[in-house]
């Protein structure tokens, strides 16, 4: 009960932050002076409402989750300041997909890529298509294949990612019960975790190989 009723707080809290009336005033009227005004007032509360965000993110109720994903859509997350809206739209991704909302997780990472592609965020924009692979394995798994090949064309700039993009490409592979394509991708992301001595994932790929 006593953790039911902190969950509500921090709903209510997040409510009473992110004051929704606010914001879709603010974008209805970008030209104005007002909003220029409302826009001097608000950056702070921006930053608090992606920390209460993450916040929220640790202690997930999935009906809370459902009601979140509901009232920050993705117009509102492209509201949100240029320095911020990667943090939101990929915090959003993740309660999305917590709240078993696959479709809307996958439309916050495709804005959190687009933020990241922007800023030349090679790391970010892996990470953002790492979350759509998430979102789109239960209900469009065929396109996961075109997503993390993306993300592999790229990962040389970041090659922290590799294991885990060889590893997933293997995973939705073997889902499409094309067996053979699985096997190659797992023992490519072995090779490359035993060479970089990946320890997460190891135990992860070697069990998947059977």
């Amino acid at each position: 009960e006593d953790d039911a009723h902190v969950q509500v707080l921090r709903a209510e809290k997040l409510a009473y932050v992110l004051r929704l009336d606010i914001l879709a005033d603010w974008i209805g009227k970008k030209s104005s002076r007002r909003a220029e005004n409302l826009y001097r007032m608000l950056p702070a509360q921006f930053q608090q409402t992606v920390d209460l965000l993450k916040d929220y993110r640790l202690f997930p109720l999935n009906l809370l989750g459902r009601l979140v994903v509901n009232d920050i859509n993705r117009s509102i997350v492209q509201a949100f300041p240029e320095d911020v809206r990667y943090e939101c739209a990929s915090t959003m991704g993740e309660i999305a997909q917590a709240a078993y909302q696959y479709e809307d997780a996958v439309t916050y990472w495709k804005e959190a890529e687009e933020v990241a592609v922007a800023k030349k965020d090679v790391r970010k924009q892996i990470a953002s298509l790492l979350g759509q692979n998430a979102g789109l394995i239960p209900t469009r798994l065929r396109e996961t294949v075109d997503v993390l090949q993306t993300g592999l064309d790229l990962v040389s700039q970041a090659p922290e990612f590799e294991v885990e993009l060889l590893y997933e490409m293997g995973y939705v592979h073997r889902r499409l019960e094309d067996i053979e394509t699985a096997v190659k991708y797992y023992e490519q992301a072995l090779e490359k975790a035993m060479e970089t001595q990946n320890e997460d994932w190891l135990p992860t790929i070697l069990n998947d190989l059977g």
